[in-house]
C-alpha cells in the first residue's frame, strides 16, 4: 500500500519509542536477534486520537471537494 524505505521507517520508529508510543522487544530468529514493535496504551490512546482528528479533516475536506459545505466558518 506505502512505499516507505528502511531510511524513513527506523528514524520514524525510534521517534515514537522515545516518546513512549512504541515498546519494543527483541526475540532470537535463525541465531540473530530480530526486533518487535508493540503499541504502548500512551500509543493506544495516541492513535484513537490521530484516528478523530484524521475522520474529522477527511469529513471537512470531503463537504469541500462536493461542495456541501455552504458555512465557510464551519470548516475548522
Amino acid at each position: 500500500m506505502l512505499d516507505i524505505s528502511e531510511t524513513a521507517m527506523y528514524p520514524a520508529l525510534k521517534r515514537l519509542q522515545k516518546s513512549h508510543l512504541l515498546a519494543t522487544y527483541d526475540l532470537p530468529c535463525q541465531g540473530r536477534n530480530r526486533r518487535y514493535y508493540r503499541l504502548t496504551d500512551e500509543g493506544r490512546h495516541a492513535l484513537h486520537a490521530y484516528v478523530i482528528e484524521w475522520e474529522r479533516f477527511k469529513h471537512n475536506m470531503d463537504e469541500i471537494l462536493e461542495g456541501t459545505n455552504h458555512d465557510s466558518s464551519a470548516i475548522l
